[in-house]
């Protein structure tokens, strides 16, 4: 049975109303500003299922800013002039390597919402969404695993770091 195709952005901000459409529009300018893949997708989602995208994405973008300052052979700590150009490059992929699995890790505990290997009754933790005033929004950033790849801000979906 053939998947219905999800319609244009412009068919689908036409059935909006006036309120809802210029929301949606705001949040496309946002997701694209920031440099984001597919902003209309992002925009859809949030707009179409109350998923709190844009939080989410710039989450996942702090934590790729992270991991991208190790991509830079330069920031490879005490190696500059006593280690060969091969052996920092080397350095640098093994350091990105590194960051990208630990953040990976760190998101999948974040998603999990608790510590998944203890017995008994812990307390979890959950990220919230705040608003530009720091009000939280009462919107959890979930799922945050499902989208990290997507938001590699170079677009490769970490290709360029999982293909060594």
């Amino acid at each position: 049975m053939p998947t219905p195709s999800r319609p244009t952005w412009q068919e689908w901000i036409a059935e909006l109303d006036d309120d809802t459409r210029a929301r949606a529009e705001a949040l496309r300018a946002a997701f694209a500003r920031l440099g984001a893949g597919d902003p209309e997708a992002w925009a859809h989602s949030q707009i179409s299922e109350n998923i709190p995208q844009l939080g989410r994405f710039v989450f996942l973008r702090a934590v790729w800013r992270e991991i991208d300052q190790w991509r830079d052979v330069h920031t490879v700590p005490g190696l500059a002039g006593v280690a060969t150009d091969e052996a920092i490059a080397l350095a640098a992929r093994v350091a990105t390597r590194t960051a990208f699995e630990v953040a990976l890790n760190i998101i999948q505990l974040i998603d999990d919402g608790g510590d998944t290997t203890a017995s008994g009754p812990l307390p979890g933790w959950q990220l919230i969404e705040r608003d530009s005033e720091g009000a939280a929004t009462g919107r959890v950033l979930d799922g945050l695993y499902e989208s990290f790849l997507a938001a590699d801000p170079r677009q490769l979906q970490a290709e360029d770091i999982l293909g060594d």
